[in-house]
């Protein structure tokens, strides 16, 4: 699938991924601009991470999914490509500076400026400091800048916003704007509906495996108040719990 720019950032037709359990999660079709931000909603198991662990290779997935005019292949990670997938892997024993350090040799991309990278993520006092001894959000804030630092043409970020104070959260929302606005093209699945709202270009919805909608945001959310309002009319709450007794 083309723009008249050239290929669309993704471009997604049957793409489906097929559990032994007989659960599968799609098939999906949707075709995304570049410059775009995608915000994927949906419940737990919905199969939000299962779709972005697919655009990276790391699932087998049936149908035809392509970044930039590139196959998705199982195994491969396009090149074209920077993610944060399910909880971020570091080197622990290393400081934020070693960790980047060792990717961009591993990347072979020696201009990448680490200090800038740090400054970036708010971690320049603590550079120096072993990564198993950040917390949570902080070890959120340097995968994020990781998946960005060799400025790929997409990022994909799975829940970001995990553990980050309210700081971080207009930090994450002004630099993937930044992002966005400079002609990368973000995926981003978040729980966190309002900061999905603030950023999103496009929307897909999901449930239990099922594409509910996909478009444009604002067409989408459209008389609906708020994504959260549109999430619920299309995904109605679970029936409430009753009241918990103690021992009579």
């Amino acid at each position: 699938m083309e723009t008249d720019d050239g290929p669309a950032a993704v471009a997604l037709n049957g793409l489906a991924v097929r559990f032994s359990t007989d659960r599968t999660i799609g098939p999906i079709d949707l075709k995304l601009p570049r410059g775009s931000l995608l915000g994927i909603v949906g419940a737990n198991g919905s199969g939000k991470t299962t779709i972005l662990r697919a655009l990276c290779g790391l699932v087998r997935h049936d149908g035809d999914a392509t970044i930039l005019g590139e196959q998705v292949r199982f195994g491969k990670m396009p090149a074209t490509l920077g993610a944060m997938i399910e909880r971020p892997a570091f080197i622990e024993h290393g400081s934020a500076r070693f960790n980047l350090a060792a990717l961009r040799r591993r990347s072979d991309r020696s201009t990448v400026d680490i200090a800038e990278l740090l400054r970036l993520a708010g971690l320049t006092e603590h550079a120096e400091v072993r990564v198993d001894e950040y917390s949570h959000g902080m070890r959120q804030r340097l995968a994020i800048v990781r998946a960005i630092m060799r400025r790929p043409p997409l990022v994909i970020l799975d829940e970001p916003a995990n553990a980050l104070d309210p700081h971080g959260h207009r930090w994450l929302r002004s630099l993937l704007s930044s992002y966005k606005d400079d002609g990368g093209t973000v995926i981003l699945a978040s729980h966190v509906l309002h900061d999905v709202q603030a950023l999103a270009t496009h929307l897909l919805l999901l449930h239990e495996g099922t594409m509910l909608r996909f478009g444009d945001a604002d067409q989408l959310i459209g008389s609906s108040r708020t994504l959260e309002d549109l999430f619920f009319e299309l995904v109605p709450d679970q029936p409430q719990l009753g009241s918990l007794r103690g021992p009579s």
